[in-house]
C-alpha cells in the first residue's frame, strides 16, 4: 500500500512540474439552447477545441483565444464569421449556417474548412494564399464558379447537383460521384487553376428556385422570403438572391 501511495505522490509532483505538457482542454457546448458563447469562460480556460453544434447562435466571438485550433459550430443560424478567427485555427466546421460571405481574412493555419449547406455564393478571391488548406467542403452552397484554388488543396468536396458542378464541367473535368457526392483531388484541381479567370467570370451558372427549395439552408431557415418564388419554379433566381444576402 505504502508503494502505492508513494506513486500516487511522484505522479502529483509530476504534474506540478512546469516541465510537464498537460494538453488544453475541449468545451462541449453542444445542444444548449444558447445564443451566445461564454466568451470570459472561454478566455480563461483556453481550450484547444470548441464544440457549439445545434444551437442558436448567430455570431462566433471575434476574441476567442489563439489556443483554439478546432471550431465545430454546425447547425446554428451564423451569419457571419470574425475576422479575427485564432491564429493557430486548422479545423473550422461551420456547414448548415447563413453565412453569405467568408472573412476577407482567414488564418493561415487552417488546413480544414467545411462550409457545407451555406448561403456562399462565392469563395474569397485569396483564398489561393492559404497554403496549409487540404480540405474543403462546399456541399449544397449556391457557388457557381470557383477562384484560384491553393497548391496545397488535396481535395475539395460537392454535390453533382450544386451549382459549381456546371462550371466543373464546362472545365472538361469528368465528373464521378458517389451517390451524388463529388470529390475532386489534386490533379483535377491543377486542372481548374489552369481556367483563366476571364472565363471562371462568365461561367457562372444560373440558379432556379426549385433548386433552392430542394437543397439550400437558407430556404428552409428563411422560407417566407423564399415561398413566393416558388409559384415559378424555373425562375431565375440569382438577383434575388443577391439582394437577400445583402439585406443580412
Amino acid at each position: 500500500m505504502t508503494e502505492n501511495n508513494d506513486d500516487f505522490m511522484n505522479i502529483v509532483e509530476l504534474n506540478d512540474n512546469d516541465d510537464v505538457f498537460i494538453p488544453p482542454p475541449q468545451l462541449m457546448y453542444n445542444y444548449q439552447g444558447l445564443k451566445q458563447l461564454p466568451i470570459d469562460y472561454i478566455i480563461f480556460m483556453r481550450p484547444s477545441t470548441i464544440h457549439c453544434n445545434q444551437n442558436y447562435l448567430t455570431e462566433l466571438p471575434h476574441n476567442m483565444p489563439d489556443s483554439v485550433w478546432n471550431i465545430f459550430c454546425s447547425n446554428n443560424h451564423i451569419y457571419k464569421l470574425p475576422n479575427t478567427l485564432p491564429v493557430e485555427l486548422e479545423h473550422l466546421y461551420c456547414g448548415n449556417n447563413n453565412i453569405s460571405a467568408l472573412p476577407d481574412t482567414l488564418p493561415q493555419s487552417l488546413a480544414i474548412l467545411d462550409i457545407q449547406e451555406n448561403p456562399l455564393m462565392a469563395l474569397p478571391d485569396n483564398i489561393h494564399t492559404y497554403i496549409n488548406l487540404r480540405r474543403l467542403n462546399i456541399t449544397k452552397c449556391l457557388i457557381t464558379a470557383l477562384p484560384q484554388l491553393p497548391e496545397s488543396l488535396e481535395c475539395i468536396i460537392f454535390y453533382e447537383s450544386d451549382p459549381v458542378c456546371e462550371y466543373v464541367r464546362q472545365n472538361g473535368i469528368e465528373i464521378e460521384h458517389d451517390i451524388g457526392i463529388v470529390t475532386l483531388f489534386r490533379e483535377q484541381i491543377q486542372i481548374l487553376n489552369e481556367f483563366p479567370a476571364r472565363k471562371r467570370i462568365q461561367a457562372r451558372t444560373r440558379i432556379f428556385a426549385n433548386e433552392l427549395k430542394e437543397h439550400y439552408a437558407c430556404y428552409t431557415m428563411h422560407p417566407r422570403h423564399f415561398a413566393p418564388l416558388l409559384d415559378n419554379p424555373e425562375a431565375d433566381v440569382s438577383e434575388f438572391i443577391d439582394a437577400y444576402i445583402e439585406g443580412l
